[in-house]
């Protein structure tokens, strides 16, 4: 998703229901932009969960576009804004409202299709959490060999899909806090109309699916001991977008 090198993934919920009002309203308002005066973030987006098909995932995801090759000064980056005291009145969550579950960065490792540019973000997503060995513990340089090249033919398969825009699948580059998180996500763009419901996506993907003649085995997923290991199949609604803005823009319309 995106044009950019890598992703910073951040999975959050609110600490209670009563508070999920403020915390959205502070997420999108305030905190996105705030990280966003992090060099080399060029925009973020916010998507909240939909229907999941397997596993769990609090519902709500933000993805951040990292220009950066390294993405161990990406963070750096992020951690100075703290250090310099930009914007620490307004980015301070309301009362006790956010609860992080965890964030990193990925690398761009492939992707297939037509990912959409920083400025048209996708406004469903379907995304997939996974691990070569699934969670095993038994991670070797065959299976994550397996394993990115199955992807590679799953993206191609995806984007034949018309429901699918553009595909993109990440490598684990830096664990920046929280619960450990998943070695590999993939993203893939939605071609959905606004009145089509995730239910309603979701059969039409699994129609086509068992129609198509595809490259990947899907066995290949949900046998035991397969190279692919799939952890959390999601979809997400976009909630919202920010593109990059100065410090000073973004001080001037709080006065």
């Amino acid at each position: 998703m995106g044009t950019s090198k890598a992703v910073m993934v951040v999975v959050t919920h609110p600490k209670h229901p009563l508070v999920e009002d403020e915390y959205n309203d502070w997420y999108s308002n305030n905190h996105l932009q705030y990280v966003l005066l992090s060099p080399d973030l060029p925009s973020a987006s916010r998507f909240k969960q939909t229907r999941v098909i397997k596993g769990s995932m609090t519902p709500y995801l933000a993805l951040y576009q990292v220009e950066w090759d390294d993405v161990r000064a990406a963070q750096e980056g992020y951690a100075s804004l703290a250090k310099k005291g930009i914007g620490a009145e307004w980015n301070r969550p309301p009362g006790n409202a956010l609860e992080v579950d965890w964030w990193s960065y990925y690398d761009k490792i492939a992707e297939a299709g037509d990912p959409s540019p920083d400025q048209d973000p996708p406004n469903a997503i379907l995304v997939t959490f996974s691990q070569p060995d699934g969670g095993l513990g038994k991670t070797s340089i065959f299976l994550s060999e397996q394993f990115e090249s199955w992807h590679a033919d799953h993206l191609k398969d995806m984007n034949d899909c018309p429901l699918v825009r553009g595909s993109t699948l990440y490598r684990i580059g830096l664990q920046a806090g929280g619960a450990p998180p998943p070695g590999y996500i993939t993203v893939h763009e939605l071609n959905s109309e606004a009145s089509l419901s995730a239910d309603q996506i979701h059969e039409s993907l699994m129609d086509w699916m068992r129609q198509a003649e595809l490259r990947a085995d899907p066995a290949a997923m949900i046998e035991p001991n397969a190279p692919v290991g799939l952890l959390y199949w999601g979809y997400y609604d976009r909630i919202t977008t920010s593109l990059k803005a100065t410090e000073e823009e973004l001080l001037s319309g709080r006065d």
